[in-house]
């Protein structure tokens, strides 16, 4: 079941993966949907319903009632979004709305504004908390970086050269500052979809489709996955998953520093899983392997045993990546996760300064 009508309405618009039209006028809908105020979208929400009008509704030329209602609401939510000028059909006849959502489509790219923007998939599956901590993940994101390039632009201090030192050992300060600034600018110019992968996506009831889930970015059906964010360099697009909205697995802006010897820990702030994202999306990092270090130092540095089933580990987490910078800082500037966690520190060593 949808959780909204508007999510019912994008059910009907985006259920083809096939569809390049249609899956770009659903993201076009979703932009101009984020830019609204939340009693926009419930007055919206609400205008959509049709549940007195649809009472008596019987099923036609091989539509279910409740299929029929959802037409209508795509067509409403097309012409409420902004996206046509047309009065939609005031009926229930499917093929007057087919011919209107038809009209609509007209092959049209996606959004194109800086920023993000919430994908079908938040519109049909996230609730209004969960789009709430987005978009502070965002904002905290911006902070976080902004934060990674004052330490290193002042790195005479001592306490900032460490700290540097913690998360990229002997990189150069300069492609470190390279991959922060390149992230900033992506995330303030560049038009990104978030798309959701929550739990409440599990199963995928409405059966919509989406660009960005598939590798590369491209389409494919919505579905939650158990991760905190994924995304590929030159494909607008990060989801996020069933971790980053859990509140056990992900917090706030950090207040303190992380730390780097607890097994395990992986201490994500919502702003830092959208900066670990951020970076392969705008400035080409990866999740190094750690197996590609060199003499499997990373393994000897936590005095680990390589096995099989832990050759294809990738540098995520404190302990693992203050390892990898301890012994390559060329492949620690080349990991997500050390501009993650270099960037969670710089906010809370810069706001601690501040408040002292």
């Amino acid at each position: 079941m949808a959780k909204t009508n508007i999510g019912a309405a994008f059910g009907a618009l985006a259920h083809n993966s096939l569809d390049a039209s249609g899956l770009a006028l659903s993201a076009r809908i979703a932009c101009r949907l984020t830019d609204m105020s939340p009693a926009e979208v419930r007055a919206i929400d609400s205008d959509l319903s049709f549940f007195a009008k649809s009472i008596t509704l019987r099923p036609t030329s091989g539509y279910t009632a409740a299929e029929l209602v959802d037409y209508r609401r795509a067509s409403e939510l097309i012409r409420k979004s902004g996206e046509s000028r047309k009065q939609s059909p005031s009926s229930f006849d499917q093929q007057a709305h087919f011919n209107y959502i038809k009209d609509a489509k007209n092959d049209l790219p996606g959004p194109d504004r800086p920023g993000f923007y919430f994908g079908a998939s938040y519109w049909a599956y996230s609730d209004h908390a969960e789009r709430v901590k987005t978009r502070l993940a965002w904002n905290e994101a911006g902070h976080q970086l902004t934060a990674g390039i004052g330490v290193i632009e002042t790195l005479d201090f001592t306490e900032r050269k460490n700290l540097f030192r913690r998360w990229f050992g002997n990189a150069g300060p300069d492609v470190v500052k390279l991959v922060l600034q390149r992230t900033l600018t992506g995330i303030t110019t560049r038009c990104t979809g978030l798309l959701y992968a929550g739990q409440a996506a599990r199963g995928n009831p409405l059966g919509l489709s989406e660009n960005g889930i598939a590798d590369r970015g491209m389409a494919a059906a919505v579905r939650s996955d158990e991760f905190w964010g994924i995304a590929y360099y030159g494909a607008p697009y990060i989801r996020l998953g069933t971790c980053f909205f859990d509140e056990s697995e992900t917090g706030g802006q950090p207040t303190r520093y992380h730390s780097r010897d607890v097994v395990g820990a992986m201490e994500v702030s919502r702003g830092g899983a959208i900066v670990h994202e951020a970076t392969h999306l705008f400035a080409e990092t990866t999740d190094v392997r750690l197996s590609d270090v060199p003499n499997d130092a990373v393994f000897l540095r936590l005095n680990v045993a390589v096995t099989n089933q832990n050759r294809d580990a990738q540098g995520y987490g404190p302990r693992v990546c203050h390892a990898l910078a301890q012994v390559s800082g060329a492949m620690a500037a080349k990991n997500a996760d050390n501009y993650r966690l270099f960037c969670e520190d710089a906010f809370a060593q810069l706001t601690s300064s501040a408040r002292s």
